[in-house]
Parts: C-alpha cells; structure tokens; sequence
C-alpha cells in the first residue's frame, strides 16, 4: 500500500496545443519525474479536444480524440483525487468531466 497521500504528490497530465506536446509526470514534493512525452502533437487548437487519462494498477494511460499518447508504467500513488487545471494564458472550457472507479486488474 502506497503511504505517499500529500497534496504536493500526484501525476501531472500536459497538454499544450500551441507548442504541439503533450507530458506525464509524476509530482512528489515538488520535485518532477518525466514518466513519457510525447512532441509533434498535430492536432487544431482552435477545436475541442476530448481528454481520458486511465490510472488503473501501475498502467497509466493518456488518449486524446481517442488516439493513445502517453503511456507509463508507475505504483508511486494507488489512490487520491482528480482534479482539473488550465494554466498560463490559455483559454480552457471543461465540459462533460467524468470520473470511473476501476476495479484493480485481476493477476
């Protein structure tokens, strides 16, 4: 069992349509860990985008338009909270935001 419950641990999902990249990063104390990253995203940062993140065991998983962009295997955090976050100067619309409880993969 994971004993790392702070509020200054938790993943971190980016996604910048205007610098075309996208991070997974796992926050502990404020220090960062790059976990995956990926550049070249080309999609239009004029339209809406559909983001689903899945955190289930160690398999963290980042789709955007349905489309798999990150991927990483970590066990740093087996529970928490979700929260939503737009950063800088970007103008950001949140609608639909859905949260599912998954039952940890059978092994």
């Amino acid at each position: 069992m994971c004993s790392n419950r702070k509020a200054s641990n938790f993943y971190l999902i980016g996604i910048n349509l205007q610098r075309h990249d996208a991070m997974l990063q796992r926050i502990m104390g404020g220090n960062r860990i790059q976990l995956d990253s990926l550049t070249n995203l080309n999609v239009d940062a004029e339209m809406w985008h559909t983001v689903e993140v899945m955190h289930r065991g160690d398999q963290i998983g980042v789709r955007l338009d349905g489309i798999a962009i990150l991927h990483a295997r970590d066990r740093s955090f087996d529970s928490g909270r979700a929260g939503v976050w737009s950063g800088g100067a970007a103008e950001t619309w949140f609608s639909n935001i859905k949260i599912d409880d998954l039952a940890e993969p059978r092994r």
